[in-house]
């Protein structure tokens, strides 16, 4: 079990930021499309 949590904390946080990323950079595109309404 000790062996298990141990990979997912190795495994879970670079899938978060990589999920993470991908939500930045589509919501970067959608405010480019929005225009420049909301500057963050």
């Amino acid at each position: 079990m000790s062996g298990t949590t141990g990979v997912r904390m190795l495994v879970v946080p670079p899938l978060v930021v990589g999920v993470l990323g991908v939500l930045a950079i589509a919501s970067e595109n959608a405010d480019q499309s929005w225009g420049d309404r909301s500057v963050h």
